[in-house]
């Protein structure tokens, strides 16, 4: 067994199937994939074992609801792989997802994980995003060095969570804190790198990700907490080099003070006023943003996604005639 791929899935009926399938149809075939089902109040766990039922490479496991941590925890606990790749219960892979991931790694001995970039389905309009889940985050376009990418990642996590990790790793340095139900992908990534371990980047995308109002990443209060608490954990809990504390400490004391003006009298009527302005201009940024057909390669895999509402191709306009209607 080569890929073990864990699935960890909270009120995923409506989608998990479609995630489990765009396992079962990659290029690469040695894989098994493991479902928790995180204590779900609907169909989820029923979804996942009718496909497990005709496929056995598919397990299905339930559990009283513990968060997501610990939900891939335990995924990961019940796998066999060489390499354990995450992928969310509403997120998609590309076909050649597990073979890209597979090959870099195999190349690249000294990384603790693979990653790639995703692109970003906008669930409301059922258009794709011509921005990539990663891009706000400037990704390096290439892999870094283990000194720069630590110093990299400490300053924002542009790794994004469909990753491939190796099961060594995973046993020196452990799983996800099940602490955390936001960032807790942020600080595994984290403390891989500081055990000394560099991650591979991979030439995507390769994955879809749903940007929906349900995500836990929509909530951004919280996962700013889990950053901090990141940061923490590297302080705290972490053998980090001198510089490594150095730049985490930064990083706190800029959230600190971001913080501070959002809750003074002025930073609160700042932050409404911004608000305000946002709401009126999301339609229209928003249908600027959008890819009026499926970006390359999507529409094969999975026809009809990507094609707005109506499951039609949006007719090309210029940008000036759009704007009066």
């Amino acid at each position: 067994m080569t890929f073990s791929v864990v699935i960890a899935a909270y009120q995923a009926a409506s989608t998990v199937g479609a995630a489990i399938k765009s396992v079962l149809a990659q290029t690469r075939q040695d894989f098994e994939v493991i479902v928790i089902d995180d204590g779900s109040s609907d169909d989820t766990a029923a979804v996942a074992e009718a496909i497990a039922a005709e496929d056995h490479r598919v397990s299905v496991y339930r559990q009283a609801n513990a968060g997501p941590s610990a939900a891939r925890n335990h995924g990961i606990s019940a796998s066999a792989g060489k390499y354990v790749s995450m992928l969310d219960s509403d997120d998609l892979w590309l076909a050649d997802y597990l073979a890209e991931m597979g090959r870099a790694l195999d190349l690249d001995p000294q990384a603790g994980f693979a990653y790639t970039d995703a692109w970003e389905l906008d669930e409301a309009s059922g258009r794709f995003l011509k921005a990539t889940a990663t891009a706000r985050q400037r990704p390096p376009a290439e892999t870094l060095p283990h000194e720069r990418f630590v110093a990299e990642l400490m300053q924002r996590n542009f790794v994004y969570n469909a990753v491939t990790v190796r099961r060594s790793v995973l046993d020196q340095v452990g799983g996800y804190d099940p602490s955390m139900s936001h960032g807790e992908d942020y600080e595994l990534w984290l403390r891989i790198a500081i055990s000394g371990f560099t991650a591979v980047r991979v030439a995507g995308p390769l994955a879809i990700k749903r940007d929906s109002p349900r995500s836990l990443s929509g909530d951004t209060e919280a996962m700013e907490a889990g950053v901090r608490l990141a940061y923490r954990a590297v302080l705290e809990r972490h053998s980090a080099p001198p510089r490594v504390r150095a730049l985490a400490e930064a990083r706190l004391d800029e959230l600190r003070e971001l913080e501070a003006r959002r809750s003074s009298r002025k930073g609160r009527i700042l932050m409404a006023a911004r608000g305000v302005v946002a709401a009126a201009t999301r339609a229209p940024r928003t249908r600027w943003r959008q890819r009026a057909a499926p970006p390359p390669g999507v529409a094969q895999a999975f026809p009809g996604l990507g094609l707005g509402k109506n499951g039609r191709r949006r007719r090309g306009r210029s940008r000036r005639g759009s704007r009066g209607t």
